[in-house]
């Protein structure tokens, strides 16, 4: 019961110490004990002085080493929170620039779908449009050809009956005038049964070719090349010079293949060459 007693005015030794009223306790102390008792409690103080004094400074310590990492934990803290803002501004930037380049893209994507089908529109109808000349140009090509096989038709058949061709390419400036004219009789003869047989043909104008006429109109300047004057009053007179001709009449027939026009080594056939075999 005693070591209570003592333990509890060394506990009011410290608390009279620490509070500065040091002499209250040693009075208590000597009114409880004896001197002995006193005595020991001083001798015994400083190491509870010391104690105390290394205790309080291991909390100070403490509590400034726990002060310290909180303001490091509270500047860490206001960093990453400075820094999750500005990465949410950022992103929010970002994401606005993705939402105009977004529609940007979308625009340039209709635009070009627009030109695309502007352009296919274009291409279908350069397509109908050449396939349209080539249509045209084949039937051209074929009326041109068909006309051609019936001029080169035509001029075979004068060279059959009348030797016009043979006639017409041979070089006469060496012939006599009798042979000329065996020749013409032969020519005109086959030449002229030729026409009979695919046209029909009459004068122009009616009269007698040297003789005097009288023009009252003109209905078609084809017909009539007036030599001499340039400024004409209808009617005019003149002297006819020659009647001139006009088919009433064509009946050239519709062409097969033939030998007739078939294109050989470059140049179309008039007439096959003859071979008398032996």
């Amino acid at each position: 019961m005693r070591l209570i007693v003592l333990g509890c005015f060394l506990l009011l030794l410290a608390v009279g110490i620490s509070e500065q009223v040091f002499p209250l306790p040693l009075a208590v102390g000597g009114l409880v004990f004896g001197e002995a008792e006193v005595l020991l409690c001083l001798v015994a103080f400083p190491l509870l002085v010391v104690v105390e004094g290394f205790w309080s400074m291991v909390q100070s310590s403490r509590a400034r080493g726990v002060s310290a990492l909180l303001e490091a934990i509270t500047e860490q803290s206001t960093g990453y929170q400075e820094r999750a803002a500005q990465a949410i501004q950022k992103q929010r930037e970002l994401s606005t620039e993705l939402l105009e380049a977004t529609e940007r893209t979308e625009h340039l994507m209709a635009k070009i779908a627009s030109q695309e089908n502007a352009f296919a529109s274009e291409s279908t109808q350069l397509r109908d449009a050449l396939r349209s000349a080539e249509a045209q140009r084949d039937v051209a090509h074929a009326q041109s050809a068909g006309k051609g096989k019936d001029v080169l038709h035509f001029l075979s058949r004068l060279q059959e009956k009348g030797r016009f061709v043979d006639f017409v390419m041979e070089d006469v400036g060496t012939c006599t005038d009798q042979q000329i004219g065996a020749a013409a009789r032969y020519v005109h003869g086959g030449c002229r049964s030729v026409v009979k047989e695919y046209l029909d043909l009459v004068p122009v104008q009616e009269g007698e070719q040297g003789k005097a006429v009288t023009i009252s109109t003109m209905k078609d300047p084809m017909m009539l090349r007036f030599i001499g004057r340039s400024a004409l009053q209808f009617p005019v007179t003149g002297t006819l010079i020659h009647r001139g001709w006009k088919a009433t009449r064509v009946s050239l027939p519709e062409l097969s293949t033939s030998v007739v026009g078939a294109v050989l080594e470059g140049g179309p056939v008039i007439t096959p060459a003859e071979v008398e075999l032996r």
